[in-house]
């Protein structure tokens, strides 16, 4: 659209300086000349319409931008609190572990997870190994505690 304008812009400064001949009588236009002369209101209203289109495009432009922040903003702020809500449901895991450890009562609806994660700990932490598979146990437990959060 700005090459656009640049274009008729160029074309209006051609026949403006041609009307300064003319009016200068530097130079008697022939026909061509006179309907590039009375061209001139059509060509200042094509560069007014583009011009409109171009600040059309732009105000939309900055409205996406706007939007795409906001978006952005509110996804860092879902992303931050799913975080949080994950290290959470950890943290209530292993004290549930902790407590399920120190022969505390826990909910009955809750044994068979906390055992599952419980022996998962466990075994990270080499508790009860006999042989220690640091790598194996570490995957074991990201993948059970990915399934829990």
């Amino acid at each position: 659209m700005q090459k656009k304008i640049r274009n008729k812009t160029k074309k209006l400064q051609k026949v403006e300086e041609l009307e300064m001949k003319v009016k200068k009588k530097e130079i008697v236009p022939n026909e061509e000349q006179k309907e590039k002369i009375a061209s001139k209101d059509s060509i200042i209203a094509e560069i007014n319409e583009v011009k409109s289109y171009l600040d059309v495009y732009e105000k939309s432009r900055k409205e996406d931008v706007q939007k795409q922040k906001e978006i952005s903003k509110a996804h860092a702020n879902e992303l931050r609190n799913a975080k949080a809500g994950a290290v959470r449901t950890v943290a209530n895991m292993i004290a549930i572990i902790s407590l399920k450890d120190k022969a505390q009562n826990i909910p009955e609806e809750l044994e068979e997870g906390v055992k599952h994660f419980a022996d998962c700990l466990h075994d990270l932490q080499g508790r009860d190994a006999k042989e220690f598979r640091w790598r194996q146990q570490r995957d074991c437990f990201n993948k059970c505690w990915l399934k829990l959060v």
